[in-house]
């Protein structure tokens, strides 16, 4: 059997889904091998949970940025995208940035997608043209689902009010970021591979 070569891609889209998965289950079996060994301290601040959270947030960040500047026709979209990766940095930072700049503490971190938008409200026909193309791909629908993840679920189902009604409060802290934390951990392995499954779909001749 001869596939042509829409059949092909749409078979290479597929297997890329399924490693993802199994990257993801990967992932978090990782999180309870670390919880095994640092117990309580894996989601202290600065523990491993928030490095890992920054480091993927950096690396996705980092991804868009160079695309941004090796793919010209994407780079006004690679640049929204990154200057997001880079203001959810800061807000992971919180406390750090507390401490070192208290005026702003890390809402200076929204200098990033401002500064985008600003450039993508000025190029406003390719970006829009852009953007009409990039929502067909599988990468948009892959950080659709992220955020889903680190948003309603994470701040909303972990809520501290929902919590407590739910599990009393007993404990009520701990189990609270127990949840959001690795929600969240989840959600920025998710927008990792997003970032990956974009340079991929970006560079198919169709797009």
């Amino acid at each position: 059997m001869t596939l042509t070569k829409n059949e092909t891609s749409i078979l290479l889209n597929a297997v890329r889904q399924g490693i993802y998965f199994a990257l993801l289950y990967a992932f978090v079996a990782l999180l309870c091998a670390f919880s095994q060994h640092f117990r309580e301290k894996i989601f202290h601040e600065h523990g491993v949970v928030e490095n890992i959270q920054l480091s993927l947030l950096l690396g996705s960040g980092m991804i868009f940025a160079i695309h941004a500047c090796c793919h010209k026709k994407w780079h006004i979209v690679s640049l929204l995208l990154a200057s997001c990766c880079f203001l959810a940095c800061c807000r992971e930072l919180d406390k750090f940035f507390d401490d070192v700049t208290p005026l702003t503490s890390w809402k200076f971190g929204f200098m990033f997608p401002i500064a985008a938008f600003a450039y993508a409200i000025k190029h406003f026909e390719k970006t829009f043209k852009t953007l009409l193309k990039f929502v067909t791909t599988p990468s948009f629908f892959m950080m659709c689902s992220a955020i889903m993840v680190i948003l309603p679920i994470a701040q909303y189902v972990g809520h501290r009010p929902f919590v407590s009604a739910v599990l009393g409060e007993d404990n009520l802290p701990a189990i609270k970021e127990f949840f959001e934390e690795c929600c969240e951990a989840i959600g920025y392995f998710m927008i990792f591979l997003s970032s990956i499954e974009y340079c991929i779909n970006t560079r198919t001749k169709h797009q």
